[in-house]
């Protein structure tokens, strides 16, 4: 009997690592003209050909990559979870180091952007930090959130502790994109309660302090893109006994809403349309936006309302966290479970 039982516990054992080793789910990727690169949970690279479509490279050394970007060259560079920041080179397939985060109490790369002079900027847990100049900003202006969540600065008055909500604050990003302006936008989803929104001039390298919404706890930020005039537009949803869903376009230092799931009422094919990441097609001069039951385009509302939109194509309930368009108008889609999807007009490739 015992020898029976830790054969059954070895078994499974066996199984539940097969079955855990064969999923992979990956929490961003780039595209740059010839290649498909993404990093997984678990912070190894895959690298796939875009003509090809087969995977090239599967990184299994020691380093734990937790962020990926494309600099105004189209390298791709890595960052770490202990603080190294690196590059990839396509004809050797080799990762170099080149530098690690001097910045104190942070250890981990979140995001990486370049400006338009090719300078990098980085997303570290104390704020936005430029490793070449040691640099850090971390006060930035808490907007009006409903909702509780913030850091609280403790204090003490003579016997008596408490806090006190601080003015500034920072918190790690969802969602982030930096735009044609060189503003890095970055949003921290919190639920029912909004979101944390905070916009950095990489230019001239201080805050934006300008309020898009009116309320924040509102947005339910899922993605920013941009669109051939350099218009910014984010989408939102809010999940809160239902889905409500929403697309704005940011003009000047106001966001108008040209898309809202409560105006359109039974003309929806569901009731509760939850609005995930969007994307500009360069090509069809169209946005393209996510559900939870296809992925969906529009032409742009040159009178800021969307009024028509078509399904592509569907996505039999997969989580889209972001996506992307390469030069020849394939859709990039990255899914939260399920792969990465390559859509090119007629099929749908998922990508493992």
């Amino acid at each position: 009997m015992k020898h029976l039982i830790a054969f059954l516990l070895l078994f499974s054992g066996i199984y539940c690592y097969s079955q855990s080793d064969s999923l992979v789910s990956y929490k961003d990727m780039v595209i740059n003209a010839d290649n498909l690169y993404a990093i997984s949970d678990n912070g190894k690279l895959a690298v796939w050909n875009l003509n090809t479509l087969e995977k090239q490279i599967i990184d299994t050394d020691t380093v734990t990559y937790t962020a990926i970007s494309k600099d105004r060259n189209g390298v791709i560079h890595l960052g770490s979870k202990t603080g190294f920041l690196a590059t990839f080179d396509p004809n050797t397939f080799q990762v170099r180091i080149v530098s690690k985060l001097k910045v104190k109490h942070s250890k981990q790369v979140y995001n990486i952007f370049f400006n338009s002079d090719n300078k990098m900027f980085v997303v570290v847990e104390p704020g936005i930090y430029d490793p070449v100049n040691n640099k850090l900003w971390s006060d930035f202006k808490i907007k009006p959130v409903s909702g509780v969540g913030y850091a609280s600065a403790p204090k003490r008055f003579l016997f008596f502790n408490y806090s006190k909500k601080p003015k500034y604050f920072f918190r790690i990003p969802t969602y982030t994109f930096i735009d044609s302006a060189n503003r890095i936008w970055l949003a921290t989803y919190r639920g029912e309660f909004g979101t944390i929104l905070n916009v950095f001039d990489a230019d001239n390298e201080k805050e934006i302090n300008k309020y898009y919404f009116e309320n924040y706890g509102l947005i339910g930020v899922r993605s920013f893109f941009e669109d051939n005039e350099h218009n910014v537009y984010i989408t939102s949803c809010i999940q809160h006994f239902s889905n409500y869903g929403s697309i704005y376009k940011i003009t000047g230092s106001k966001s108008i809403k040209i898309f809202d799931t409560h105006d359109y009422g039974g003309n929806l094919p569901e009731e509760n349309m939850f609005i995930g990441p969007g994307a500009f097609s360069l090509k069809e001069n169209k946005l393209y936006f996510s559900t939870q039951l296809g992925v969906y385009r529009t032409a742009v509302p040159h009178e800021n309302q969307i009024k028509d939109f078509e399904l592509v194509f569907l996505t039999e309930h997969k989580n889209i966290i972001k996506m992307e368009f390469t030069r020849d108008n394939r859709l990039i889609y990255l899914t939260s479970i399920n792969g990465i999807g390559i859509y090119d007009g007629n099929k749908n490739v998922m990508l493992k």
